[in-house]
């Protein structure tokens, strides 16, 4: 019963898709790393029906591409995007870690953040619509979400807290360490289907894993460890990076 309603606390604080009001209580933290892959799999799956709705308009690539990146920012209230820009007002900053964190923790928005944020939708908005000119599958879209959640739930069992506050007070002594076999048995039969379907998924997995281990000693040096916004803004950045192989790679 406890992961049936860390299910829906998941969906109801991740996505915007209407849920039952549910109040948070600790041992449901436990299984919420678990839900992340089924939420990229909902998100991507969902996301993809409404790509084939859409793509029937016969509308430009340009107006399709402007719809895929709305879609995402929509079905996630914008939570990984604010994290991005949250991370980056911090780091930009090159101060020293505890001002970085005060930054990050600043309700107001930055320069830095405002700066990262149009890059970084040209950057997306530029690689979904290399993508959709060189007809990559959009079967994709369905992968890349799961993927950059897998990675993130593995990270938030393997990589130290930067404060006490925050994930740390939520999760620390929550979670169990053997609960990420859940999740690699979750992503081994959803990406042996999408194999089955003739998608490339390997070099998806093999640059999630790398760059999974680049970002935790990043994170680690910058910010003495992972924050909310920081293990947000590591979903982002994953997608772009797994978009831009299936562009110039796949």
């Amino acid at each position: 019963m406890d992961f049936l309603i860390s299910i829906v606390v998941g969906f109801g604080f991740f996505t915007t898709v209407p849920v039952p009001f549910i109040e948070w209580e600790g041992k449901y933290f436990r299984y919420i790393p678990i839900v992340l892959p089924m939420i990229g799999l909902f998100v991507g799956g969902l996301g993809y029906l409404l790509m084939m709705l859409f793509g029937m308009l016969d509308t430009s690539p340009i107006l399709y591409s402007i719809f895929i990146i709305i879609y995402f920012v929509v079905i996630t209230g914008g939570l990984h995007l604010d994290a991005v820009m949250d991370t980056a007002d911090a780091f930009f900053s090159r101060r020293d870690i505890d001002r970085k964190l005060e930054i990050m923790k600043d309700s107001r928005v930055g320069a830095f953040a405002v700066v990262s944020a149009i890059i970084f939708f040209l950057l997306k908005f530029g690689l979904i619509h290399e993508m959709l000119i060189r007809e990559k599958s959009l079967l994709y879209f369905i992968i890349i979400p799961m993927l950059s959640r897998s990675f993130q739930a593995l990270m938030l069992y393997n990589c130290k807290y930067a404060t006490d506050e925050g994930i740390a007070k939520l999760y620390k002594g929550v979670i169990k360490k053997w609960d990420q076999l859940y999740i690699i048995l979750f992503n081994t039969v959803v990406l042996g289907f999408a194999l089955s379907l003739n998608l490339k998924v390997l070099p998806l997995v093999i640059a999630s894993l790398l760059f999974a281990i680049y970002y935790k000693r990043f994170s680690v040096k910058q910010f003495r460890g992972i924050t909310g916004d920081i293990i947000g803004a590591f979903l982002e950045l994953t997608e772009v990076i797994l978009i831009a192989i299936v562009v110039f790679v796949l």
